[in-house]
């Protein structure tokens, strides 16, 4: 996964990890994800996380990239 220095929005962030999905698609799935594992979602709300936000900030992509790839 290739991480930017800037920060992605949360489709396209969706989109990376589910690239088969339609945008919607992609976003719930990630949604549930991050829902349904504590670890990811404690290590996301130590970075700044919060869940309704739209980007995800370049160390938080790095949290994706350790989980996804």
């Amino acid at each position: 996964m290739d991480i930017r220095t800037i920060k992605i929005t949360r489709r396209e962030m969706a989109l990376r990890i589910f690239p088969g999905s339609s945008p919607r698609v992609a976003v719930n799935r990630l949604t549930r994800w991050i829902n349904s594992d504590v670890q990811l979602r404690t290590e996301l709300v130590l970075s700044g996380y919060r869940p309704h936000q739209r980007y995800f900030l370049p160390r938080q992509q790095r949290i994706f990239s350790r989980y996804f790839s």
